[in-house]
């Protein structure tokens, strides 16, 4: 059976077809990890990056630390990226530390987001997660990139949700909540839920959001906080103990003058596939497993 999706909010299309993974794969990846490296983001060889601009605790021994991008994508004044490393055990990601814990580095996100969009139009918080997942450093890390556009994605949700509260006087993930099949549901509590995506660009790629309509994650209570980052954990393990190491998150928050509208959600994509030239050329994704078989696959 196959079938073609569309992403509820957004003019994006997925053709699902679960034979395809049935697919016979000659290729096998040629590993070129390289063993005894220096660590540049492990306690001890601070010396080997930049400055630290800001750290967690800020005594004693630092669980989380902040410093500009040795390698930058942009750099002043047309635009700042950062590097949060979130946690100072070498080998270990964010789905291996405890809720409070991954609490305090989107509190971190959040500190620097703010100052940064002091400078910038536009401040993105995205992570890149083992080789497949485009991660050049072996230490967990996320990268914080601020400058003078809005990407692309985020520009089409945001004049997308603000047409819709303009005819409905709603948020537009607010009413989807509401009517989403519970077959499409990977975990929900009392304040969060997390939805498989409509129109997948990968296999198990789901979309992590408070049931509340926030703007941002310093807008969620201390319950609400905890809750999500409980399920971004089980997500996480879920992902990297059966589908792979490889995936990336991407923090989709509102800016100024979009709160009304614009619902803070996160965006998981495990990095188990590869896009080839129909999803590379024609911005249509070629999806092996549907949403419904990726939330049954997260709640198991």
């Amino acid at each position: 059976m196959t079938q073609i999706r569309k992403d509820f909010l957004l003019e994006r299309y997925s053709i699902i077809s679960e034979l395809r993974g049935a697919r016979p794969h000659h290729f096998h990846p040629v590993s070129r990890e390289k063993k005894n490296q220096v660590c540049f983001f492990c306690p001890g060889n601070e010396n080997l990056t930049p400055p630290t601009i800001d750290r967690f605790p800020k005594s004693g021994k630092w669980e989380i630390r902040v410093f500009r991008n040795k390698f930058p994508a942009l750099k002043p004044p047309q635009g700042d990226h950062e590097i949060v490393v979130e946690t100072n055990k070498h080998g270990s990601g964010v789905e291996n530390l405890e809720p409070e814990k991954i609490v305090e580095v989107f509190r971190m996100y959040e500190k620097r987001r703010k100052a940064l969009e002091k400078k910038y139009k536009y401040v993105s918080i995205f992570k890149n997660s083992g080789k497949g997942g485009g991660a050049s450093l072996p230490h967990s890390h996320t990268q914080i990139l601020a400058g003078p556009l809005v990407p692309t994605v985020t520009a089409q949700e945001n004049e997308a949700a603000k047409r819709y509260y303009k005819k409905w006087h709603r948020c537009a993930w607010c009413d989807y909540i509401k009517k989403i099949d519970k077959k499409r549901i990977a975990i929900e509590t009392k304040n969060i839920i997390a939805i498989t995506a409509d129109a997948p660009r990968f296999p198990y790629e789901v979309c992590l959001m408070p049931k509340k309509h926030r703007g941002n994650f310093s807008d969620l209570g201390p319950s609400e906080a905890l809750d999500f980052c409980s399920a971004l954990k089980k997500l996480l393990m879920k992902i990297t103990s059966e589908v792979g190491d490889s995936y990336n998150f991407v923090v989709h928050h509102s800016q100024k003058g979009n709160g009304k509208w614009f619902h803070f959600h996160i965006e998981i994509l495990p990095r188990d596939a590869l896009h080839a030239g129909y999803e590379l050329g024609e911005g249509v994704y070629m999806i092996q497993v549907s949403p419904e078989t990726a939330a049954k696959f997260y709640r198991s």
